[in-house]
């Protein structure tokens, strides 16, 4: 059986994307490789991460990558819920180099502080309703349950994370 490395770009001075074709960012960046498996319960979660310069050599990340990391990692689709079953020898190469609290005082992008990694509370904007029945042509939308009628949203309004909050089936 074959690994299965995720690939992502995490340049020092931009956002984090995944690896697609043979094309690098320009300029200066870290390659980060994290292996997915699946738990006991068959969850697939990240186990291992490997981060490594340009030419493939271990390098330890800026606090200013470490917390994009952290931000696309947690948040976005494709990974959040491999994030949250990450164990700690992975999402740890990711806190800032200094942990001390900010107190009151936190620099947060989204609901993440910049300087000391905290999370905050998501405040959630109203729940919106997509209708899903024009989209997907023939077939509709479907995810294991049906074919979708239409799903209602709610995003936060700090870091734009959206969550479903029902899903009507035709």
């Amino acid at each position: 059986m074959t690994e299965n490395w995720w690939e992502y770009y995490l340049p020092f001075d931009g956002e984090v994307r995944p690896v697609r074709g043979g094309s690098k960012p320009h300029g200066a960046f870290a390659l980060v490789r994290l292996l997915v498996e699946s738990d006991n319960q068959e969850y697939l979660k990240f186990t291992q991460c490997r981060i490594l310069d340009a030419n493939g050599a271990p390098v330890i990340l800026t606090d200013a990558q470490k917390h994009e990391g952290r931000k696309f990692f947690s948040t976005a689709y494709d990974t959040e819920l491999h994030w949250q079953r990450a164990p700690r020898s992975v999402t740890d190469l990711f806190l800032p180099s200094e942990t001390r609290g900010c107190g009151n005082t936190h620099d947060w992008d989204g609901c993440t502080c910049k300087r000391c990694g905290a999370a905050r509370a998501h405040e959630w904007g109203d729940v919106v309703e997509f209708d899903m029945s024009a989209l997907g042509g023939a077939l509709g939308v479907f995810d294991s349950t049906g074919v979708i009628k239409s799903e209602f949203i709610k995003t936060c309004k700090n870091c734009k994370k959206e969550e479903t909050v029902r899903t009507v089936y035709k």
